[in-house]
C-alpha cells in the first residue's frame, strides 16, 4: 500500500491512517468479526504494499488509493466494538483524501500540505484507538493495522 513503514518514517501517513486505507480493502453488508476486521486490514497493508513505491508516492496516488479505500470502507461494518474507531479512521482517510484532490497529481506528496487540520483529525483518530478495549488494541497491532 502506499502506507508503508518508510511512508510512516517520512512523517507522509500516521499509522492510524494505515489503518484506515488497509482495513478498506474489503467490502461487507453485514458486520464482520474482529478476526474479519483484522484480516481485511492485514489483507489490505499487503494489496496497498505492492501498489506504489513509498519513496516516489504521488498526491495522484493518494488520491487514487485512498477513494477506492473510502469506498471499500464505507461498505465494511465493522463490530460494534469497533464503530467509533471506524468512523474516526473513515474521517482521517476522507481528510487526506481531499488535500489529495487538491494538489497537482504528478507531484510527490509532501505531508506538510496537510497542515493544522491534520492535527485535528490525528487527535480525535487517537483518542477514538486508546477509547478501544486493551484487547481489540492488541488484536489490531498484531495484525499490523496500528
Amino acid at each position: 500500500m502506499f502506507v508503508t513503514g518508510r511512508m510512516v518514517a517520512l512523517g507522509l501517513v500516521t499509522p492510524a491512517v494505515l489503518l484506515v486505507v488497509l482495513s478498506a480493502a474489503c467490502g461487507a453488508d453485514q458486520r464482520v468479526s474482529v478476526e474479519r476486521y483484522t484480516e481485511i486490514c492485514a489483507d489490505g497493508v499487503i494489496s496497498a504494499t505492492q501498489l506504489i513505491d513509498p519513496e516516489e508516492v504521488s498526491w495522484g496516488a493518494v488520491l487514487e488509493i485512498g477513494e477506492a479505500s473510502i469506498e471499500r470502507l464505507q461498505a465494511v461494518a465493522p463490530p460494534a466494538a469497533l464503530d467509533e474507531f471506524h468512523q474516526a479512521s473513515l474521517r482521517t482517510l476522507m481528510f487526506v483524501a481531499s488535500v489529495a484532490r487538491e494538489q497537482p497529481a504528478g507531484e510527490r506528496a509532501n505531508p506538510l500540505v496537510l497542515g493544522f487540520d491534520a492535527v485535528r483529525i490525528a487527535t480525535q483518530l487517537k483518542r477514538a484507538i486508546d477509547d478501544l478495549p486493551t484487547d481489540l488494541r492488541r488484536t489490531l497491532r498484531q495484525a499490523g493495522c496500528l
